[in-house]
C-alpha cells in the first residue's frame, strides 16, 4: 500500500508539523486509498497549511473538508489547519484517507 506525499511549503513554519503528520501517515497508512496522493502546501500570506488529498474515485464527504472536484487526475479533497495538533491533523486526515467509495 503506498501513499505519495508531496510538499508545497513556502516558509519552514509548518515543516516540522509536516514532518510528523507525514511519519504517522507513512508508518499506518490508509488500505482503503491505495494510491491517493496528499499534498501538504501553504498559499502567500494566510499562515495556514492547505492539505489536499487525490483520490482515484469519488468517496464520501468526511465533516470539514471540501469537495470534491474532478480533476484529470482524480477527485480532490481539500482542508485547512491552523491550530489543531499534530494528532488532530493525522485523525482528519485518515478520516478522509479512509472514507469509502461511492
Amino acid at each position: 500500500m503506498s501513499i505519495e506525499i508531496e510538499r508545497q511549503l513556502l516558509t519552514d513554519s509548518w515543516a516540522a508539523r509536516t514532518d510528523a503528520l507525514e511519519a504517522a501517515l507513512v508508518s499506518e497508512p490508509s488500505p482503503a486509498c491505495e494510491g491517493c496522493r496528499v499534498i501538504l502546501g501553504e498559499v502567500a500570506q494566510d499562515g495556514l497549511l492547505h492539505v489536499t488529498i487525490v483520490k482515484r474515485h469519488q468517496t464520501m464527504m468526511v465533516s470539514g473538508w471540501v469537495g470534491p472536484i474532478a480533476r484529470t487526475d482524480g477527485f480532490r479533497y481539500m482542508r485547512t489547519f491552523a491550530l489543531e495538533s499534530v494528532a488532530e491533523m493525522v485523525r482528519h486526515v485518515r478520516d478522509m484517507l479512509a472514507s469509502p467509495r461511492m
